[in-house]
């Protein structure tokens, strides 16, 4: 059994964003005290830090925390997600390439679940990757520092002349 769970700065850099509604709500309390042209402004800004907050806690609530790959099924585990799925069904896994410093999501695609995402920093992310390529020889597993790598040709990028 190999179990992998999110890392401690991963944790607070997106439960961080969670301060936002309550700057939000600063500024319009803020608004009651604010001269008549500041108000407006104070009113969209209000609205859109704390609309940031709602979104960040509807993401979140569907990511899984914990990962742990045991004889022949990979349970995802978070705040309201409780999946198993056998090691077959998963089809493959990456992490978005913008996503250079890995504080988004990775995203576990399987064939009966659809993609299950999971945190992009885990403390035993290497030991759960071999465990799930050595339990599934079908799976597609793109390495994170391939798609980061600068020195890799982008699908972009054009030969000059």
């Amino acid at each position: 059994m190999v179990t992998a769970t999110a890392t401690r700065r991963w944790v607070w850099f997106n439960y961080g964003f969670l301060a936002f509604p309550l700057g939000g709500v600063a500024m319009l309390v803020s608004t009651l005290f604010a001269s008549p042209e500041s108000v407006v402004p104070l009113l969209i800004f209000g609205t859109g830090w704390i609309l940031v907050g709602v979104v960040q806690v509807v993401a979140l609530r569907n990511v899984a925390h914990t990962v742990t790959v045991e004889e022949g099924h990979v349970l995802f585990v978070g705040p309201r997600m409780h999946i198993r799925v056998p090691v077959d069904d998963i089809a493959g896994f990456r992490r978005r390439k913008v996503d250079r410093n890995a504080l988004g999501f990775v995203l576990v695609r399987t064939r009966t679940h659809g993609a299950i995402k999971t945190a992009a920093r885990m403390n035993g992310a290497a030991t759960l990757t071999t465990a799930l390529l050595a339990a599934n020889g079908q799976l597609h597993a793109e390495p994170a520092w391939e798609s980061h790598n600068p020195t890799t040709p982008s699908r972009l990028a054009r030969p000059i002349g």
